[in-house]
């Protein structure tokens, strides 16, 4: 039997010993001890993560000369290197340099890529599992973290007027300008194209500002282009041509598809046709270019009456599109509620899918802000703290009548939202702790709901 095999501890040494000297000995380069190939695999992909991580967090400006530590916001020189570099220049080489560590990861274990372990038969790539054990996984590259991964095909669905292109406007100037998605989820900051074939261009030219007045973008968003109502299809060969030629000169990494139907000239219940058009059309770009794809899709108009067991049931269309997707997120409008949404995750191939969250429209005169509220279970438990805060702020001071402009006086000191004490106040109002005398005025229930309403009926009677 072979003796194991040990590592360098040292990150980028690709010494290794066997046996005895590498359990207890040390590397003669640099003196460090050795540890075991798995070991030596979580270590090096690690520290290429973490470095990858700081570099990107060094782009802090539009325009910057690392080495030199120049950041500025617009384009400028350095005395020794020359013109500063775009932040989107910057971070594609920190992704490069990423990919490069990894494949170095490789080398040091001795590990050859894929596509050289394999053995084929006729068209079929074979892959022994003993091979299979030596491929290293790469870790999940997210575009905006935990929803949209790097090279994927994303649909995002939902019912008509839930919201679909605000959030899809929202998503391509996060992307474009690297701000974070709904204020709250990381993205990094890639060149992209959105395909509008549903607004039109004065529709895009009036939400794109009030969204990044919302977002605290001025000036243009360089990496942001669209086109609208061109009729492009993606069966369409010169289109596709033409398509492909743009990503290819504007580096577009990202695709926004207002809408997937507008776009494919098929039936989208064929499962034939949708398979064929994501199989030879849509996964070659994303392949050929490291393009992620993000189409906006309907759900059903109805069902009916039947309550789908599978939240992908409830897409429009072929189940081939749920199945080809690696990813799902669905916008949802709860009912009763204006200007916010329940963001849904439906699907995520690459990873756990993510809690759904509800978020709120916040729109003024020239904005909109788009603001994460918490998960729906986290907006009950803060509606139920603030509740018994209340009831106890009521008990205490010995207050029977109040008006809603107290309360809320009252509870934003202890750091709770409007939207939370009117949801206290309502949790209050059905448990019969309070009742609404008129609008905007209560009464604290000291006794029995039955007989604080028995002597209403009485007064109502002899008046």
């Amino acid at each position: 039997m072979p003796e194991r095999v040990f590592f360098c501890r040292k990150i980028g040494c690709k010494n290794r010993a066997v046996g005895d000297k590498g359990r207890y000995g040390q590397c003669e380069f640099d003196g460090e001890t050795f540890i075991t190939p798995g070991e030596k695999l979580v270590y090096e992909t690690e520290a290429a993560k973490e470095a990858y991580r700081q570099n990107v967090e060094r782009v802090t400006a539009e325009y910057s000369c690392l080495p030199c530590e120049i950041y500025k916001n617009q384009p400028d020189n350095c005395p020794a290197h020359g013109p500063l570099k775009h932040k989107t220049e910057i971070l594609n080489q920190f992704e490069l340099d990423y990919e490069d560590r990894m494949l170095n990861v490789e080398q040091i274990l001795g590990i050859a890529p894929k596509d050289n372990i394999v053995s084929e038969t006729g068209q079929l790539s074979i892959i022994w599992e003993k091979e299979l054990q030596t491929i290293i996984s790469k870790p999940n590259n997210w575009i905006v973290d935990g929803y949209i991964p790097k090279d994927s095909i994303i649909l995002l669905a939902g019912k008509r007027g839930f919201y679909k292109s605000w959030g899809a406007l929202h998503l391509a100037l996060a992307i474009a300008s690297g701000k974070p998605f709904l204020g709250k989820y990381p993205a990094l900051l890639y060149p992209v194209l959105y395909l509008d074939e549903e607004n039109g261009v004065n529709v895009l030219k009036e939400r794109v500002m009030q969204i990044k007045q919302g977002m605290g973008l001025e000036g243009s968003v360089e990496n942001l282009c669209f086109s609208s109502f061109a009729g492009f299809k993606i069966s369409n060969a010169q289109a596709k041509l033409a398509l492909e030629t743009f990503i290819k000169q504007h580096g577009i990494k990202v695709i926004i598809v207002d809408t997937l139907r507008r776009i494919i000239s098929s039936e989208e219940n064929d499962a034939g046709e949708i398979n064929s058009i994501f199989t030879n059309l849509i996964r070659p770009i994303s392949s050929e270019y490291g393009v992620t794809w993000i189409f906006l899709h309907h759900l059903r108009k109805g069902m009916a009456g039947k309550v789908p067991t599978d939240l992908l049931d409830e897409l429009r269309g072929s189940s081939e599109l749920a199945n080809y997707a690696d990813g799902v997120i669905i916008f949802e409008k709860p009912p009763k509620t204006e200007a916010r949404f329940n963001i849904v995750h439906g699907k995520c191939r690459n990873a756990q899918a993510q809690e759904a969250r509800i978020v709120e429209l916040k729109f003024e005169e020239k904005s909109v802000k788009f603001e994460v509220l918490g998960t729906a279970q986290a907006i009950v438990d803060a509606a139920d703290e603030c509740a018994s805060t209340i009831l106890r702020h009521l008990e205490v001071n010995s207050i029977e009548d109040f008006k809603t402009h107290e309360i809320l006086e009252v509870m934003k000191a202890q750091q709770h939202s409007k939207a939370t004490i009117t949801r206290a106040l309502a949790i209050l109002d059905e448990q019969g702790k309070i009742v609404r005398e008129k609008k905007g005025h209560y009464r604290r229930i000291i006794g029995r709901l039955e007989e604080y309403v028995e002597d209403k009926s009485e007064e109502s009677n002899r008046s």
